[in-house]
């Protein structure tokens, strides 16, 4: 069956949110959750290298415009942590991996920008998990344009558990080497 974007705010039938499923019963932890940061999608508005994603550029018409209503309609998932942990308390899902949106890891921006972002994005995904801590845990994301902890002064920079690896870094190669020093689940990751 083809899926069809509902209208904002209606429920899908036969799935979310579906049927209470009480916590306590089971420990349930889901592992891929995303988060969107207002604040850096405001850094890097206008900046169409920056915010480019390859599932815009290499999709037709119809999948944009089917992405925008999905982004649009789930927009509150996103940024409501009170209604995130109500639909939590809802599936009987006890704790979150919270993660950055895939949009907003900015791997295309200038290393300053990329600093920066990287940093709000990861300062969000700490205070989530320090207001509370019993329900999320996270995975930053790391400026990959900039990786040296020193050259960048992250090197106290609280990242809760690991970093994310980039789907695509357009004209970049992946070197773990160049985070030697940054162990994921350390209080001393790079941002």
């Amino acid at each position: 069956m083809l899926f069809k974007c509902l209208p904002t705010g209606a429920q899908i039938p036969g799935r979310f949110p579906g049927p209470v499923h009480a916590r306590g019963k089971w420990f349930t932890v889901d592992i891929h959750c995303h988060v969107l940061t207002p604040k850096a999608a405001e850094m890097v508005a206008g900046d169409a290298d920056t915010t480019r994603h390859p599932r815009e550029v290499y999709a037709n018409e119809r999948t944009r415009e089917v992405n925008r209503q999905q982004a649009e309609r789930n927009r509150i998932q996103f940024t409501s942590i009170e209604n995130r942990l109500a639909d939590m308390d809802r599936m009987g899902i006890d704790i979150q991996a919270i993660s950055p949106s895939p949009n907003q890891t900015y791997y295309a921006a200038d290393p300053d920008l990329g600093i920066a972002t990287a940093r709000v994005v990861n300062d969000n995904l700490a205070e989530i998990v320090g207001r509370h801590p019993d329900r999320f845990t996270a995975l930053g994301t790391v400026p990959f344009q900039a990786p040296s902890p020193s050259s960048t002064g992250c090197t106290n920079h609280w990242v809760s558990a690991a970093s994310r690896s980039p789907p695509m870094s357009p004209g970049r190669t992946f070197r773990p080497s160049a985070f030697a020093g940054s162990s994921p689940g350390s209080r001393n990751s790079a941002c």
